[in-house]
């Protein structure tokens, strides 16, 4: 949910609010514009839905306790048993793997709390009143049972490298292909990001130098990756033989979150770059 919601869904939408699209393809030539309708206007309305039933989706509750799904900065009266239970939540995710909570039931009593560990998080940390109390494990909930009372806080550290990730084998058409990813955000190549190359001929190897730079001023505020990559070079012949060495050229790189592409001016963007051997 986390992965299509950070970017299936909302590449749907302009950064305006204004524009969207009725599919969402991975890489384009730059002819594919969000538009203001559609005669099917199922998409602009589905996504409306969506963002409204969000705040829903942040918590959910049980019997012995009360489970973190997302990670928005919030603040939730949540109610659990006999009692309302405020949760505040601090955080910059998804461009920063620290959350903070303050928990603050109306009387103290003892449940569990259940932090959702992404799936891509290979490692974490969880404290509770500034004492380490844990790791987490990708893709479960870290079960932090206490005696809650006004003004407990949690603190969950999750690192957030770059990854470079690859397809199921039986998607023959990203064989040899490779995608950038931090934390749940998925990255792409835009033309207008990088002047005077085809970001189609973009290459990237295992060991890929990435830089992760916070930019304030851009597409309202994104994380965005520098990265020291490589232009494949072609001949004009449209076969060639497997024995001969593929030609590259290093090449500085910028990436940018793709729910946020097509947002400037047009041109070609790709999100499955080719994979070469170091």
């Amino acid at each position: 949910a986390e992965l299509a919601l950070h970017n299936g869904a909302l590449s749907g939408i302009s950064l305006d609010g204004r524009e969207y699209f009725y599919v969402n393809p991975l890489a384009d030539r730059g002819k594919t514009r969000r538009k203001p309708w559609y005669e099917c206007a199922c998409c602009p309305t589905n996504i409306i839905r969506l963002l409204s039933y969000l705040p829903g989706l942040l918590y959910a509750i049980s019997d012995d306790g009360i489970w973190v799904n997302l990670y928005v900065q919030s603040a939730a009266r949540i109610p659990f048993r006999d009692q309302t239970v405020e949760i505040r939540e601090y955080t910059r995710y998804p461009w920063d793997g620290l959350v903070e909570f303050e928990v603050y039931p109306e009387k103290e009593e003892n449940f569990v709390i259940y932090l959702r560990i992404p799936g891509w998080c290979k490692s974490s940390r969880v404290y509770l009143d500034d004492k380490q109390v844990g790791n987490g494990t990708p893709s479960t909930y870290f079960k932090l049972e206490s005696r809650w009372c006004k003004g407990s806080r949690i603190r969950l550290e999750m690192e957030m490298p770059v990854e470079l990730v690859k397809a199921h084998p039986h998607v023959l058409c990203l064989w040899e292909r490779v995608a950038l990813r931090r934390g749940p955000i998925v990255y792409c190549f835009e033309a207008v990001d990088n002047p005077g190359i085809d970001v189609w001929d973009i290459a990237l190897h295992g060991k890929t130098s990435v830089r992760a730079i916070y930019d304030p001023n851009l597409l309202g505020g994104v994380t965005v990756l520098e990265v020291d990559g490589y232009i494949i070079e072609y001949e004009d012949n449209l076969y060639t033989s497997i024995e001969e060495e593929i030609k590259v050229k290093p090449r500085k790189l910028k990436a940018i979150p793709y729910y946020a592409w097509s947002n400037r001016n047009p041109g070609p963007m790709i999100v499955w770059v080719k994979h070469i051997k170091q």
